[in-house]
């Protein structure tokens, strides 16, 4: 992967998807212990980090709470502070993870309790998916400096939908995801750029009773895509705005081209133009 990346002249945060416990593991990975763990994301940290002059960084990945000791969790925590780079985990991300962590880990809810409780939550910790969660566990990752990364296709195929009007409201920085193509069958961006703005609509009427054409506007989407995800993999000093100073990532949209008439609103016409791309 870190090869590619290099070779594509691609930016990339890579982590290796760790597991150190649960049922129905490859034989291989089974017997990974918690030290074996996190010694293979320390070579690889080690290996890549800060190549490609500077394009690749390695992150620490927990795959779920299903598959992780509270030891893994906590010592990936340190190692990743001492470090100074982030960490990735899938979190409350489908029903049963809940169901499991109240009934494994006897906690009130579920794995964002559970994360609060042991003090895992870190600002340098992006939250994937973290549909299943309340009011409470809202508030824990908010004051935690946790980010979110939003998958709208995921979401919409078998996960749930995410309440993140009330993340956004909270000042918890949300960004956009594609998940694997298993959960989504495309990776692509714009797409969850326009489900994002979609399905957030539809869930007022299930969150509050009532429409609200307001709920996301584009300009919050776009925020969500450019900026938020460059704070979410702890890279906006560098990148995600046009600033001076930081990297040319740039998009050029022609706004006299055929799919960007009329022009009414910027943002909102921008997703026409990126869509026909």
């Amino acid at each position: 992967m870190a090869r590619a990346v290099e070779k594509l002249g691609l930016r990339a945060c890579l982590t290796e998807s760790i597991m150190d416990t649960g049922e129905g593991l490859p034989t291989s990975w089974a017997m990974r212990t918690t030290d074996d763990c996190i010694q293979s994301q320390m070579e690889l940290y080690e290996k890549h980090h800060n190549t490609a002059d500077g394009r690749i960084r390695v992150w620490f990945g927990i795959r779920q709470i299903m598959n992780s000791t509270d030891r893994l969790l906590l010592e990936t925590r340190n190692t990743a502070q001492e470090l100074k780079t982030g960490i990735h985990m899938h979190v409350a991300e489908i029903p049963y993870e809940n169901q499991f962590v109240k009934g494994n880990r006897k906690v009130e809810h579920g794995t964002v309790t559970h994360l609060e409780k042991i003090n895992f939550l870190q600002n340098n910790l992006l939250s994937a998916h973290t549909v299943w969660v309340d009011d409470t566990e809202i508030g824990f990752l908010s004051r935690a400096g946790v980010k979110v990364s939003h998958c709208p296709a995921a979401a919409m195929r078998m996960l749930g939908f995410a309440p993140i009007r009330e993340m956004l409201d909270s000042g918890i920085c949300v960004s956009l995801g594609t998940d694997g193509a298993p959960s989504n069958n495309r990776m692509s961006i714009v797409d969850e750029m326009y489900l994002a703005s979609l399905i957030n609509k539809g869930r007022e009427v299930y969150a509050k009773g009532t429409t609200d054409p307001t709920a996301l506007p584009a300009e919050t989407i776009l925020r969500m895509g450019t900026i938020n995800g460059a704070k979410t993999v702890l890279w906006d000093n560098e990148i995600g705005s046009l600033e001076i100073g930081k990297k040319a990532d740039i998009t050029v949209v022609h706004p006299n081209s055929w799919s960007m008439v009329p022009v009414h609103d910027w943002y909102e016409s921008s997703f026409e133009v990126f869509a026909t791309l």
